[in-house]
């Protein structure tokens, strides 16, 4: 890609290394995924109550479901969403509440966890492990269940989940691969690997996974719309590096903004497309929505610093990196322990590579320079 603002659109895609390719993605749902035709019409209800702000409505209709059949994960972890959504709302779930909605993930965690410990199954642990705080607690836990059942695909993918935060990329892969041989469509397992795909520069194989999985969750009431809102985003960047920014335009375009859990996101790759087609004004207007949105975010100053370039104020959009990429390296040496932040790395690569060309304009060292 060429332009400016399409060449930051990799900060929301991943980089994980190389994957594999094309594949089918043909369903084979197990015990744990098999959901009666005839409940769709109540979890529909559910969905629509949770959207509109009544969770003790839908927490009635999935509560039934998940005593009836408590294997079922795709129900289970509905409910759990409800659940913390009560919790922080300060209501009772399960005869307890919590005094610090902030803690309410982790105090429904031990919930789950002593439920798992009291009666072991696969689902009960993979539900724990959903809401552990810590990967080596999450992972010790899905040990557990692949000991109960290592055919439950649901144990495959959240290892896989766990690892890929992890940067354990090999790992993760292979969990992915036992997945799929278990379920070759898998949902939540396919969108994790058209992240993977994507983060290996395997676009068109990314695209065809990502577009199986939204037709496949368009009409289920188990999906948030703000989980396929943000899929149609990362779709529209595969489109973009696919350099088809008109077909980016028009999904971004069609987003219910309401849905939008990263609303800058979307500007972002608005703004870029729109630079491909040569609207630069309108593009520049993206761009500065998404700065609004996101103002305390490293990529505010990304933002700024290509609004600088275009506008020619390369003195000021110098400072603008420079003051991003020390910003960006402070976090990260406070941050060792935690997961790479992918968007972060690559914010601090396109920083240095654009200092570094500023050096050969402007004639004078930058602070990215690499002695």
């Amino acid at each position: 890609m060429t332009r400016r603002l399409a060449a930051v659109v990799l900060l929301v895609l991943p980089l994980l290394g190389a994957c594999g390719s094309t594949r089918l993605y043909v369903a084979q749902p197990g015990p744990y995924d098999t959901i009666p035709v005839a409940w769709k019409e109540d979890l529909t209800l559910a969905r629509t109550a949770f959207e509109h702000g009544r969770p003790r409505e839908a927490h009635r209709i999935l509560r039934r479901y998940a005593v009836e059949q408590p294997e079922l994960l795709p129900i289970r972890v509905f409910l759990q969403e409800v659940e913390l959504a009560l919790l922080e709302a300060g209501e009772v779930v399960g005869g307890f509440a919590v005094a610090d909605s902030s803690k309410a993930a982790a105090s429904l965690g031990d919930v789950y966890r002593d439920a798992a410990d009291a009666q072991p199954g696969a689902a009960r642990y993979v539900l724990a492990a959903r809401l552990a705080t810590e990967a080596s607690v999450a992972l010790a836990l899905l040990d557990q269940a692949r000991a109960e059942d290592s055919r439950c695909v649901w144990v495959h993918y959240a290892i896989a989940w766990w690892n890929t935060r992890q940067r354990l990329y090999p790992a993760a892969r292979a969990s992915v691969a036992d997945a799929f041989e278990l379920d070759g469509g898998h949902l939540p397992t396919m969108r994790l690997h058209a992240t993977h795909l994507a983060g290996a520069g395997e676009i068109r194989p990314a695209i065809d996974c990502l577009r199986a999985w939204l037709a496949r969750t368009e009409l289920s009431p188990l999906v948030a719309p703000s989980v396929r809102a943000e899929a149609y985003i990362d779709l529209a960047a595969l489109y973009l590096l696919q350099e088809e920014p008109a077909k980016a335009l028009d999904l971004v375009s069609a987003i219910d903004r309401a849905d939008l859990v990263h609303p800058a996101r979307a500007e972002l790759v608005r703004a870029a497309a729109l630079d491909e087609l040569d609207e630069s004004s309108l593009a520049l207007s993206a761009a500065r929505r998404a700065r609004d949105l996101a103002p305390d975010s490293s990529l505010a100053l990304v933002y700024q610093a290509l609004l600088l370039e275009v506008q020619g104020n390369h003195l000021q959009e110098r400072q603008t990196w420079e003051l991003l990429l020390a910003e960006t390296e402070a976090i990260e040496k406070e941050a060792d322990d935690d997961p790479l932040d992918f968007s972060e790395l690559l914010i601090r690569l396109r920083a240095r590579a654009r200092l570094a060309t500023l050096e050969r304009e402007l004639g004078t060292p930058s602070l990215g320079s690499t002695p």
